[in-house]
Formats: C-alpha cells, sequence, structure tokens
C-alpha cells in the first residue's frame, strides 16, 4: 500500500501542555481520547528556559560583561526572543506517516518504528538543531510525532555571538538559498527532512507516494497536518483565556 510521508515545520511557542498531555481535568480537547493516551510515548520532554540557558548561557555572560550600561543587558534570553515578533523561541516539527485510513493510530508498529528512527538521528543530522520535546501520539485519528527544537547559529557580530536563527541555523548548516524567494535555506533543509523521513519510511518497507505538484504549493497532507496543528493551539489558548477570565488561573503552555 502506497503511503503519504507529512513532515510539517512550524514556529512559536511549542505547546508542551498538548504534546505531553498535560491537560487539566476537562480541559482534554475532544478529538484526543483519553482511553489511549497509554499508547503515547514521550522520548523527550526538557524545560525550554533551561535549554536556552544551556545553549546560550555563555554568549549571554559574555554580551553583558560588554555592556556599560545595565539596561543593555539581557536578563533571560527565552524571555527576550518570547516577546521578539520576528523570532520564535521553538520550532515544532508535526511528523506522520500515512492518514487515518492507511495507517490509523492503534496497529501500526511499523510506523511508530520510522518515527522513533527519525526522531533518535535528528541531532545526528542537524548538529545545530537542539531537541527539546519528542512525543509520538497514539490518541488523536493518525498516530504522529511531534519533535520541538531550538535552532542556534554562530559567529554574529552585532549582538551575542550565538543567537537563535533557523534561517542562518540551516545556511551554517550547509543549506543553501534558492534563486526565488520562497527557495529559502529553511525551505532547502525542510525538503531534506522530509526526503530523509522518506528514506526511513522505504527502508521499512513502506512505498511513499505524494499528492500535489510539488512546486510553490505545501502537499496536501503537510497542509492537513499545518491546519490540525493550528486547530489545536485555538482549543489551547481559548482553553487559556477561559480560566484566566473565569477561575485566575494561568495554564502553561511552555
Amino acid at each position: 500500500m502506497t503511503k503519504t510521508v507529512t513532515l510539517h515545520v512550524g514556529g512559536g511557542r511549542a505547546h508542551r501542555t498538548h504534546n505531553a498531555r498535560r491537560y487539566k481535568r476537562g480541559q482534554t480537547p475532544d478529538h484526543i481520547d483519553p482511553h489511549r493516551r497509554g499508547m503515547n510515548e514521550t522520548l523527550i520532554d526538557l524545560d525550554h528556559r533551561q535549554a536556552y540557558r544551556d545553549l546560550f548561557g555563555e554568549a549571554v555572560a559574555e554580551y553583558n560583561a560588554k555592556q556599560t550600561r545595565p539596561e543593555r543587558q539581557i536578563g533571560d534570553y527565552y524571555d527576550k526572543i518570547r516577546k521578539d515578533k520576528a523570532k520564535y523561541p521553538v520550532y515544532e516539527i508535526i511528523a506522520q506517516i500515512g492518514d487515518k485510513d492507511t495507517t490509523g493510530a492503534i496497529y501500526c508498529a511499523r510506523e511508530r518504528a520510522i518515527l522513533r528512527e527519525y526522531i533518535q538521528t535528528f541531532e545526528a543530522n542537524n548538529p545545530q538543531m537542539k531537541v527539546v520535546g519528542a512525543y509520538i501520539h497514539a490518541d488523536e485519528a493518525t498516530l504522529h510525532a511531534h519533535l520541538d527544537f531550538i535552532p542556534w547559529a554562530d559567529g554574529y557580530a552585532r549582538g551575542m555571538e550565538r543567537q537563535t536563527s533557523i534561517s542562518k541555523c540551516c545556511e551554517q548548516m550547509g543549506y543553501a538559498k534558492g534563486e526565488h524567494i520562497n527557495e529559502t535555506a529553511q525551505a532547502a533543509w525542510t525538503a531534506a527532512e522530509r526526503e530523509r523521513l522518506e528514506g526511513i519510511a522505504q527502508k521499512y518497507g513502506i512505498e511513499v507516494g505524494r499528492v500535489g505538484d510539488g512546486r510553490g504549493h505545501q502537499e496536501k497532507a503537510d497542509y492537513i497536518a499545518q491546519k490540525e496543528q493550528e486547530e489545536d493551539e485555538a482549543i489551547l489558548r481559548l482553553v487559556e483565556e477561559v480560566m484566566e477570565e473565569e477561575q485566575g488561573i494561568e495554564i502553561d503552555l511552555d
């Protein structure tokens, strides 16, 4: 059977509450089956703020030591990036083999093994991307994985010597820009990661097929994955707003 391989890369606040299934009673979205929660896997689950300290702590200290005015010093780099509208603190990959009709979420040992191998080899293939979260979900319609990572790059002449940047990170890992505006280093890296996931699937005996014309458009499966992620994020934000207004409780979405 031919199966599509979905790999969608998104930026923003990766939701540990959703990915690690840390919902409070009554907050679990309807499309998640709580009876299958035990079939999920948490492979990596690091604190994002601490990961930033580990990656950028030395660069922050060196930068602050050069500042003669205290207001120019950086207190917490993670908070600084979260407030920066032009940058994302953590990026997320959603990876999936097949769909609800060709794979499902329960009897899919091969697909689970493929996702595990992709996660376990990610940092070796992407040495300037720190994985802070890796989760396999079997409590939704189709088995899939969330992989959260922090991209970083060295050699900045202004500001900190090491900073978070997915574009410069991809460039330093050897991915080049193309001639067209949408042919960025990140796009080249994303295409390579999709091919790598497809290669792992083929190694496990799965015939890989694609949908869509593959030029200037997302593949249909990628588009669906992106929409599902956006719906999940909208639900999380709605829950957060309701809880804050009615009970004064702040939900940790990090």
